[in-house]
């Protein structure tokens, strides 16, 4: 992986080749994440502790300091010792996170269609649980159907909680689910790598039909107006997944 042209650091000590790769859950991270890994080998480093969208968030932080600062100060070395080569951080956490240690690092996410992700996240549960999420553990216990499971809080408008403070052209590379490879292949011309021949996507549900869940009309109304923030940082993305496309995709 090189340095996409163009990205400068403004802080003297902060490394400008660190790549902090946001993982929104349902949106194609654990295949992204195979992608960074093969590209980055032994400078690739996740971070799956802060677990932002679980009960005890604060708490699971606290207790996280150390493991925290060992990753800050292995990056930082990494990043110093191979000043050419692109140093990867990917996981589950808020885009804020790496700020006060690394401002000049470069960003990466992938977004979905706010009502798709929703959905998908609720089918996804029904066939592996995750008993160690709160609203998992709600939803198969109170037996609820996709728009009580909808209305928890937390569940609906993830994506920009886990933006945080920042906006979309804030990130370096934004990619968008419904238009995963093409995605990959811009994101490879950025950074310079060669799309592996065989890159099978994970976690896809085999019984939706279609690129699209299939929802009356009521219920993906509802769904949206739960997820209004996120659908207004969706259109932002896909705006900034075209000004990309036209720029790296006819690279590859």
């Amino acid at each position: 992986m090189k340095i996409p042209h163009g990205h400068y650091p403004t802080f003297a000590d902060s490394p400008a080749n660190i790549l902090i790769s946001l993982h929104l859950p349902k949106t194609g991270g654990s295949t992204f994440s195979r992608l960074l890994k093969s590209s980055a080998g032994r400078l690739w480093f996740k971070d799956y502790t802060d677990r932002p969208s679980q009960e005890q968030y604060t708490e699971r932080k606290i207790g996280n300091l150390w493991e925290d600062c060992q990753r800050y100060d292995e990056v930082f070395q990494a990043a110093r010792n191979y000043p050419e080569k692109v140093v990867v951080i990917h996981g589950h956490f808020y885009a804020t996170k790496y700020n006060h240690v690394f401002p000049d690092a470069m960003k990466a996410v992938w977004l979905r269609d706010p009502v798709e992700r929703v959905v998908s996240q609720y089918y996804f549960w029904q066939r592996k649980p995750d008993m160690n999420n709160q609203f998992c553990r709600q939803m198969l216990e109170q037996e609820l159907d996709l728009l009580q499971f909808a209305a928890l809080p937390g569940v609906s408008d993830l994506q920009s909680r886990y933006l945080a403070a920042h906006s979309i052209d804030e990130f370096t590379f934004v990619g968008l689910t419904e238009q995963y490879d093409d995605g990959l292949q811009v994101f490879c011309n950025m950074f310079d790598i060669v799309m592996p021949a065989k890159l099978k996507t994970r976690n896809v549900n085999e019984q939706r039909q279609g690129s699209h869940y299939k929802l009356a009309a009521e219920q993906r109304r509802v769904l949206e107006e739960l997820n209004a923030n996120d659908l207004a940082v969706y259109d932002q993305a896909q705006a900034r997944f075209e000004s990309l496309s036209r720029q790296y995709g006819d690279l590859a």
